[in-house]
């Protein structure tokens, strides 16, 4: 009969185990880290979609984690990527529920120079406002930006179709470019590239033509 409680109080241990079990996060029972990017990234085109209709966007996963138990998804949006003046939203996922919060990183046609920052779009829009791209903006040019060097060459050429991988890394060695400097592409269909190097805080320090590779 002593034992009683402490066995009523086992029974009830187990069964809060088991509530626990039942009801904790899908992601604790095989919710992996593509599933939450899958899903992040599906409403992040209907957020494209229904913010941007009638412009070319492009998305871009930053970082995935999960230390709290929730997955946490930032990602990178260009709106009008390779434009003279593309715009970026950064997005923040958290799931599960999902919740959004986004932030303006670079206004759509803003074209300002600015510190430099690690999204690409936002670098091509800082060289934007600069004096050395007047002649590319007047031409009819669109551009990308890759920081030194470019190593990752299928990303590359996923983020940008036109990229020139030998000749940025050419432009490069010849004016003496650390890693971590971003070069612009600028280029059109059929047609030499121009290349533009920029310091950290988006000062021209090198520029000059380039016969695109075959």
């Amino acid at each position: 009969m002593k034992r009683r409680p402490a066995i009523f109080a086992i029974l009830v241990v187990i069964v809060l185990v088991a509530i626990a079990m039942l009801t904790a996060p899908s992601q604790n029972t095989g919710f992996t880290a593509k599933d939450a990017v899958d899903a992040s990234l599906k409403d992040a085109q209907q957020f494209a979609a229904q913010n941007y209709p009638n412009a070319d966007t492009y998305l871009e996963v930053a970082s995935v984690s999960n230390a709290t138990g929730k997955w946490k998804i930032e990602m990178f949006l260009s709106i009008a990527p390779h434009s003279k003046c593309p715009g970026m939203q950064k997005l923040y996922y958290e799931l599960f529920p999902v919740t959004l919060r986004n932030e303006t990183m670079v206004a759509l046609n803003y074209c300002n120079a600015r510190p430099i920052s690690t999204a690409p779009d936002a670098i091509v829009d800082a060289y934007a406002g600069s004096p050395a791209a007047r002649q590319a903006e007047t031409t009819g040019y669109l551009a990308c930006a890759f920081m030194l060097p470019v190593s990752d060459v299928a990303a590359a050429a996923k983020y940008c179709p036109a990229v020139d991988v030998a000749a940025i890394a050419d432009f490069g060695a010849k004016n003496s470019l650390a890693a971590g400097n971003w070069v612009v592409q600028l280029y059109k269909q059929s047609s030499d590239s121009y290349l533009v190097a920029l310091d950290s805080a988006g000062k021209v320090v090198a520029e000059g033509n380039y016969v695109r590779s075959k």
